[in-house]
């Protein structure tokens, strides 16, 4: 299982940290703080994906409001976050990967 924290108090769009998630195929990602904004679960099997490279990135599911996003059955070699549009609140988002 893997845990992490992949926002923490953003203010901003784009992607800040990226997880390793060792083909775990269930993703559940909690997010809190929005006020106006959309925050997307990403997942990657490329080797070392590039946070900046929006083509090294597929989106899972995504929130406009506080909540969870689940994804089953998506092995996924690496998640991200990604605020894709942001104009208010301060975004914290928790990650939990499990074998699938």
């Amino acid at each position: 299982m893997v845990q992490a924290q992949l926002l923490d108090a953003i203010v901003a769009t784009g992607r800040t940290v990226k997880v390793p998630v060792h083909g775990n195929g269930k993703h559940s990602l909690q997010v809190l703080g929005i006020t106006t904004a959309t925050v997307h679960l990403e997942a990657s099997n490329k080797p070392d994906p590039d946070l900046t490279d929006d083509a090294d990135w597929l989106s899972l599911g995504n929130v406009t409001a506080d909540g969870f996003i689940q994804a089953v059955d998506k092995n996924a070699l690496w998640l991200t976050a990604n605020v894709s549009a942001w104009t208010a609140g301060a975004i914290d988002a928790h990650v939990v990967s499990s074998p699938g």
